[in-house]
């Protein structure tokens, strides 16, 4: 009897395998060029306005007055490390301010917000109200969908002195932390452009806020907040307005703990 011989399978051509892997590479080696090439504008969009905050500070008599804010000579390469801006711009005069902030989108925005942080008033929250912020900077996270999902039904409440006694402060962070990054949501809904420049202003402002409030974070993200995407600056507006007065949210990647500084 004679056997149904089998249909032979066709070879894969190796010339499109080939060509695939060829893609790959290129497609792969675009994306680097592109992200060197964004970070060398990042450099130089930083490099220019520190030059430029420069240039403010040596006009501002209140500065120069107080003669704690000596310009270096050269001035810093890292921005980081430009003690000067870092310290000074809280110091600063009005005038001063206003500039500095002026150079970045959403400038006007931004300089708004830092003036309220040192010349607003904020009322101090007791338990009950700042647990009412809490449900709502819960259902505010929510629409964001971060990484990580954190239990808001369990919220532990206590001071910040026992906080640090008993080791959670070193065991817990910031609620940014599960926050996706502002600068990616950006990145859907900009031009290329000012996107960078958001990006770019960011890392410029963070040391400066972050030391301009006493080494936190929370003005830092409110002030820059405005750059970027409204459901995530509505999160920051929150935890803002519950860090003015007194409270500060904590978690360890699912515990939420509600601190009260005194």
């Amino acid at each position: 009897m004679k056997q149904k011989q089998s249909t032979p399978s066709l070879p894969v051509r190796s010339e499109n395998r080939a060509g695939g892997i060829i893609q790959s590479e290129r497609e792969a080696l675009e994306r680097e060029l592109k992200r060197t090439k964004e970070n060398k504008e990042i450099k130089e969009l930083i490099k220019n306005w520190q030059q430029k905050w420069h240039d403010l500070f040596d006009q501002d008599s209140k500065l120069l007055e107080s003669g704690e804010f000596v310009r270096d000579n050269p001035i810093p390469d890292d921005i980081r490390t430009d003690f000067r801006l870092i310290f000074g711009i809280s110091h600063a005069s009005l005038g001063t301010q206003r500039a500095c902030f002026d150079l970045f989108p959403e400038g006007k925005e931004m300089f708004r917000r830092f003036n309220d942080y040192f010349h607003g008033t904020y009322e101090v929250l007791d338990e009950t109200e700042a647990r009412k912020l809490l449900g709502d900077l819960a259902a505010a996270i929510t629409v964001l969908k971060p990484t990580e999902i954190l239990d808001w039904a369990d919220v532990a409440v206590m001071t910040w002195e026992k906080l640090d006694e008993s080791g959670l402060l070193q065991e817990t962070y910031p609620l940014s932390e599960v926050i996706e990054t502002a600068t990616l949501q950006c990145a859907v809904i900009d031009e290329d452009r000012l996107r960078l420049k958001k990006w770019a202003a960011n890392t410029f402002l963070s040391e400066p806020l972050y030391m301009s409030a006493g080494n936190v974070y929370e003005l830092r993200d409110w002030v820059t907040g405005a750059m970027f995407d409204p459901a995530e600056d509505n999160v920051n507006r929150i935890v803002f307005k519950l860090h003015c007065s007194n409270w500060s949210i904590r978690q360890d990647g699912q515990k939420v703990y509600l601190v009260k500084r005194t």
